[in-house]
């Protein structure tokens, strides 16, 4: 387990949860995530550094020019990455 200070984000901790698991042995072939730890950058990452699917909602971007006045929902888009 890794306390971490709370400036960082979950998702720059997926890397970090597969690298101690990879020392162990115990990586996952699939690894279900929340919202917080599921980015596009750490599904790529969870691929191709340790061979991992990451499957988890990924959020819309939250850059001031694609805000909008409505709730937004997470995607339930479908990401596929090939290592």
């Amino acid at each position: 387990m890794t306390t971490t200070i709370a400036t960082i984000t979950d998702d720059q901790m997926v890397t970090a949860v597969h690298a101690n698991l990879a020392e162990r042995d115990l990586l996952p072939g699939g690894h279900r995530v929340d919202t917080g730890y599921s980015s596009a950058s750490a599904l790529v990452s969870a691929c191709r550094e340790h061979h991992v699917a990451l499957q988890g909602l990924i959020w819309p971007a939250a850059v001031p020019h694609t805000r909008t006045v409505y709730h937004r929902r997470p995607s339930s888009s479908t990401v596929t990455i090939s290592s």
